[in-house]
């Protein structure tokens, strides 16, 4: 078996993980980052989330008002910039950034690149080997393929603690998830701007649950906003199921939520001249969990 020799392992490639990686080296460490997936971000892109809460002053104001410092303010100027997008805010003074996926994508690779991270993407740890209580290596399985990789630290940003899971070592478990959401992008749309569309959109699917042409587990779903554009937006559904983490409870999220997109779709081309030629252009890869 091929063994590599670093100084940091680092586990997923989201928003942690990026972060874990900048400030290892700039710390004049040696890092590996695993990712599952065959591109950077997490959530925040695999889930196409759209937009970035917490990084700026609740306040009634339009002036959006930074309560980060470090990476992440330096992260969401340079997000920003690759998205040509800037922070908007709503009446009851949540400031956020939207952002475009692929600006987010290509802000991570970016970084790795200019900070020398060795990436193993669409790769998985598969076992954790111990010595005198302490993860000496892991084994990771990358394209069909088994390698050590031999460490002095190990950050585990994969969101459900997997080095401790493969450790066998207790896990301080949720005992109710938020719920889960699929996001989803329509085409097509009559030209209006955001605000009319949030509006006409919301108006829509109230009159059609009082109405009963569509089920009261409608009545969550919203727009992301900053996403309209070209006649695109996009659009997060929630999912009125349970979230229990097993495999066939994520089946049954995403086969509920293809169904309700398309029930969804279906009543609002009958129910307003704006959606009249929409057509479904993507749904993100993952449910947001």
């Amino acid at each position: 078996m091929k063994t590599l020799h670093t100084d940091i392992i680092i586990i997923g490639g989201g928003s942690a993980g990026i972060a874990a990686a900048v400030a290892s080296t700039r710390e004049n460490k040696k890092v590996i980052l695993i990712e599952k997936n065959n591109y950077l971000g997490g959530k925040a892109t695999v889930a196409e989330v759209g937009t970035i809460c917490g990084l700026y002053q609740y306040q009634k104001t339009n002036v959006s008002q930074y309560i980060v410092n470090g990476f992440a303010k330096e992260f969401a100027n340079q997000l920003a910039l690759l998205s040509s997008t800037k922070p908007l805010f709503n009446v009851h003074g949540l400031h956020y950034l939207p952002y475009n996926i692929e600006a987010y994508k290509k802000l991570c690779d970016k970084l790795m690149h200019e900070h020398e991270v060795h990436l193993c993407l669409n790769s998985e740890v598969i076992h954790v080997v111990f010595e005198n209580e302490k993860v000496q290596s892991v084994v990771i399985r990358s394209n069909e393929e088994d390698f050590q990789i031999q460490c002095n630290a190990i950050i585990d940003c994969s969101g459900n603690s997997c080095i401790s899971q493969l450790a066998k070592q207790p896990l301080i478990t949720s005992q109710k998830y938020q719920a889960a959401a699929q996001i989803f992008t329509i085409q097509d749309i009559e030209d209006t701007t955001e605000s009319n569309l949030s509006f006409i959109f919301l108006k829509e699917i109230k009159k059609a649950i009082l109405n009963n042409q569509l089920s009261s587990s409608y009545d969550k779903t919203s727009i992301v906003q900053g996403s309209y554009k070209n006649g695109t937006l996009s659009l997060k559904l929630n999912i009125p199921i349970a979230v229990t983490n097993s495999d066939d409870n994520y089946q049954e999220l995403k086969t509920t939520s293809l169904n309700m997109i398309h029930e969804l779709l279906k009543y609002l081309k009958s129910s307003n001249s704006i959606f009249k030629n929409i057509t479904l252009q993507s749904i993100a890869p993952e449910i947001g969990v």
